[in-house]
């Protein structure tokens, strides 16, 4: 498989120095016959001539419009229909394919190439963040653009850090999304004013490290520290030490105020968007 299927020519075409080589007599197929079932030689004056295949045209060619193509990926039919809606009333960019799931956003994505995909974090089977590293890790130019319905810090940095071009709420206003896509479709990185903010109050706040924040949703998820510790294969004096250390940082004094504070940034989810 292509490692980027968007950037190169379909598995199975036919490369224009074939085409030209098959045009000059070569024929591969199966033995050829006359009206009488005799069979024919490939000699160059043969009268029967290869049938010559043009080779399909790879997705991100096929835009005589001249619209920018745009995938969506919620797991809400309504946003869906919503999003498409008043995107194909727009003159300059046409919505070529939707998914519900974050498995389909990433099959859909590598069989359509569109411009832009406009994408969910808390979307299913894969969330906002996997779909956003499957698809860059084979497509490193994708723009994608993050539409939530959380304005969480963390999520901000998070979406941004892992490749994102843009991240936008859905409570937005038609133009503004309109507009961030024209934005990314040229090369640029667009944040509604709510997610910058959001994103310069992450950049000021003492980051947990990778094993504290496994720590701090484990705890939300009403954990003991003794519970905690065998999950992790740790021993109960390591998370108590690990405990302290998530408690500076959040600047709290305790287990629940710490669990707020992290649902807060958007470092622990307990409900889907």
């Amino acid at each position: 498989m292509d490692a980027n299927p968007c950037g190169k020519t379909p598995a199975g075409s036919v490369g224009l120095h074939s085409m030209k080589h098959r045009a000059k007599g070569s024929y591969a197929g199966p033995p050829l016959k006359n009206r009488r079932g005799a069979s024919v030689s490939e000699h160059p004056d043969a009268r029967v001539k290869p049938v010559i295949t043009v080779p399909p045209v790879s997705p991100q060619k096929q835009r005589r419009d001249g619209k920018i193509r745009v995938l969506i990926a919620d797991d809400h039919p309504v946003v869906r229909e919503g999003l498409s809606a008043f995107i194909n009333r727009s003159r300059d960019m046409k919505v070529i394919g939707e998914a519900a799931d974050g498995h389909q956003a990433v099959q859909l994505f590598f069989r359509y190439c569109p411009d832009v995909l406009l994408l969910d974090l808390r979307i299913p089977i894969l969330n906002g963040l996997e779909v956003l590293h499957s698809i860059l890790l084979r497509d490193p130019t994708a723009k994608i653009i993050i539409v939530s319905t959380y304005n969480l810090h963390e999520d901000v940095y998070q979406a941004l850090k892992a490749g994102a071009k843009a991240y936008l709420l859905k409570d937005a206003p038609r133009e503004e999304l309109l507009a961030s896509i024209r934005s990314v479709h040229m090369g640029q990185i667009k944040l509604s004013a709510k997610a910058a903010i959001g994103l310069a109050t992450a950049f000021n706040q003492s980051r947990l490290t990778k094993r504290e924040t496994e720590i701090v949703r484990t705890m939300a998820a009403g954990k003991s520290n003794k519970e905690i510790a065998a999950a992790l294969g740790s021993t109960e004096g390591t998370v108590k030490v690990h405990v302290g250390h998530i408690l500076k940082k959040l600047a709290v004094t305790g287990r629940s105020e710490a669990i707020r504070t992290a649902l807060e940034r958007g470092i622990v989810h307990l409900t889907s968007d």
